[in-house]
């Protein structure tokens, strides 16, 4: 039997572009593909999609300090002597400090500012710029600078693009390689990057110790803050929150207007109440924050927005929810902007819209060939809406002795676009031997790139590795033919928690501006929605878990043992006290899920609901909900029911969305 001819209209017309799978020029002309919705007759071009899942995990640094080197670059051998800055580009006051970069040459600038922006560095270029560095190093394997160029190198790809982890072990060896081979012209950009790179790769211990070499140098105020905030997450990460909270005090005592210190250490007191022994006076601290925010120049910085949200969350500690809406709705608004910058965003969008469609035509009832794929139940996908309850279901998962948490750093999403390519070539040929054999090939490297994430010391324990790129919801058709037997959980929490949680963080990565706008955010929604429906009524009957945030925080120890065994494990009791496990979370939840499940964020939007209502109302004019969701609604039929008609398999009910502000408080 020849592969499907749908899927290979799917498959086939395809290009890699970085680590994202887009349809051709050629395709959607030739009519395999129909162009973006409103761009019918358009040139249409290729465009990155909407919801890419680049995520920023930290800031690599030159060793230019913040207040001094905006928009400063270095090249490979000039570790020695300062990059001069590009005085014909304006600056902007308030860079954000993942921008310092190295780069063997000057990446693109965002429009208006003299910082060099990660999102648009091109990742062709670095994969040439990382290749290029491994031949010279193979002629001068003792050569500390390149060692430290090619890690710097190393980590900026991986800032850019999923690596599986691959790219940040590489990086690290080459770190440690220039340190043990005598580099000593810029400790201090060793020392924060490699400190980073510790805490992407949980080495939390190391990360501390490399963190403290820095701060033992003669180093400016602004870099002393960085490395203080930067220590205090290592902390945090280590569950010593009362350690965290120090050194964020330290980091404001010596850059008092640091937003990313106020940032930080407010979040570590609201989940933590209790680390200094005495109340927070949080009333204090919004006037000192003020009177930051007040210093900063301009009014559209990413301190400006880092500020706004700590003090909605100041604010809505004090019940000043006028106040604390009025921050949100401003923190929201710059980002927004400072992330769509043109018309390349909506372009996205459509074409991203357009990919979702294709994959519900491709991977239907009867597109999955029996006999393909790899046996293994070993990877565990978790997939859903951001805000949704994921990183706590990782984290009690991950203090089960045979489980590795691998995070968000997919193997499979950095293999994706390979895979589909083989398979579209496959098809192609006709031959479903081919087809088979490149599903199975896919299925094993990504298998073997699994493994290899888990830390020698407990691999033979290890009977299941989770993958949490809650982005693979729009790839479960790929993962369920390339791996039938591998537990799928889908993360859902109530619809409007999750609409307010999002819109309460400042989800500041690429690829996630859709976030601060509530227009953009409940179409993203409703996309989203569309295809797990999709996958619930379409995959095997019980194929998906519903993993329920409500059901867990109502019933814990009875929803861990379906989940475990669901997963095929034994009991532990260390899944209870999951709190106590320590191990690195680099998620917005890393202060929540170091204590005990609480009910607290059970119905929180509901404080705001006189400022949501209106906008779901709103909304639902726009958007034609009813027709979407498949029944009549309400506000308290959002918050508390599903979402899908009866009939429907899939409690996709109150799961994720996530909220931006245009709509202010209308």
């Amino acid at each position: 039997m020849a592969p499907s001819g749908v899927l290979l209209a799917v498959l086939l017309p395809a290009v890699v572009v970085g680590q994202q799978w887009f349809p051709t020029l050629e395709a959607i002309a030739s009519g395999a593909i129909p162009p973006p919705k409103g761009m019918e007759g358009q040139a249409v071009g290729v465009f990155a999609a909407l919801d890419s899942p680049d995520r920023v995990k930290g800031s690599i640094y030159t060793r230019s300090d913040i207040s001094g080197a905006k928009g400063r670059v270095e090249t490979a051998g000039d570790w020695g002597a300062r990059a001069r800055p590009e005085p014909s580009l304006p600056v902007q006051e308030e860079p954000a400090p993942q921008t310092h970069l190295h780069s063997r040459s000057p990446p693109k600038r965002q429009p208006g500012s003299g910082r060099v922006s990660v999102e648009s560095v091109d990742a062709g270029a670095m994969r040439e710029q990382v290749a290029e560095a491994r031949q010279q190093l193979a002629l001068n394997p003792h050569d500390p600078n390149l060692h430290a160029y090619l890690a710097t190198q190393l980590q900026l790809l991986d800032l850019k693009s999923h690596s599986g982890g691959r790219l940040t072990r590489e990086a690290k060896f080459h770190y440690e390689k220039a340190l043990e081979l005598g580099f000593n012209s810029d400790m201090e950009t060793i020392y924060l990057n490699l400190g980073l790179l510790y805490q992407w790769t949980g080495d939390l211990t190391n990360a501390v110790t490399t963190l403290n070499r820095l701060l033992a140098l003669p180093i400016t105020p602004d870099r002393q803050a960085e490395a203080l905030n930067h220590r205090a997450d290592a902390y945090q990460n280590q569950g010593k929150f009362s350690e965290a909270v120090r050194d964020h005090r330290a980091a404001i005592a010596v850059a008092p207007t640091d937003p990313t210190a106020w940032a930080s250490l407010v979040q570590v007191l609201k989940d933590h109440p209790e680390t200094e022994g005495i109340p927070v006076d949080w009333k204090a601290t919004v006037q000192a924050m003020t009177s930051a925010l007040a210093q900063l120049d301009g009014s559209s910085g990413v301190g400006h927005v880092k500020l706004h949200f700590a003090l909605f969350t100041a604010n809505d500690k004090l019940k000043d929810v006028d106040s604390a809406w009025q921050h949100l709705l401003a923190a929201n608004a710059i980002e927004f902007r400072r992330q769509v910058t043109d018309l390349n965003y909506y372009q996205s969008k459509a074409m991203s819209a357009a990919q979702l469609d294709q994959y519900i035509t491709a991977f239907r009832p009867g597109a999955w060939p029996s006999g393909i794929g790899h046996s293994s139940a070993m990877p565990v996908f978790v997939v859903g809406m951001m805000r949704s309850g994921s990183t706590l279901l990782e984290q009690i998962l991950a203090s089960h002795s045979q489980v590795y948490g691998a995070g968000e750093d997919s193997v499979f999403g950095s293999l994706v676009d390979t895979i589909i390519g083989r398979i579209g070539a496959a098809v192609q040929s006709g031959s479903m031997q081919a087809f088979a054999e490149a599903v199975n090939q896919g299925a094993n490297e990504v298998l073997s790139g699994m493994r290899g994430r888990i830390p020698v010391d407990s691999s033979s324990k290890v009977q299941k590795i989770i993958d949490k790129q809650l982005f693979n919801y729009k790839h479960l058709g790929l993962i369920h033919m390339l791996f039938p037997a591998a537990p799928i959980i889908h993360t859902t929490r109530n619809f409007m928690d999750v609409v307010f949680s999002i819109f309460k963080y400042n989800f500041n990565e690429g690829g996630l501006g859709w976030s601060f706008n509530l227009d953009e955010l409940v179409e993203y929604y409703v996309a989203y929605m569309k295809i797990m429906n999709h996958w619930t009524t379409s995959l095997p009957y019980g194929r998906i878990f519903e993993f329920r945030y409500e059901e867990l925080v109502a019933n814990q120890e009875g929803i861990t043992r379906r989940l475990l065994d669901y997963l095929g494990l034994p009991w532990e009791d260390s899944v209870l006290r999951f709190y106590a496990t320590d191990r690195f979370v680099n998620t917005m939840s890393a202060t929540q899920v170091r204590r005990p499940i609480s009910s607290k964020a059970v119905g929180a939007w509901r404080r705001y609901d006189k400022f949501f209502t209106p906008v779901l109302e709103a909304l639902d004019r726009k958007l034609h909900l009813e027709e979407v969701l498949g029944k009549p609604w309400d506000v308290d039929g959002l918050a508390t029911g599903s979402l899908q008609s009866e009939s429907s398999r899939v409690q996709v009910g109150a799961e994720g969305s996530g909220v931006g502000s245009t709509i202010g408080g209308s």
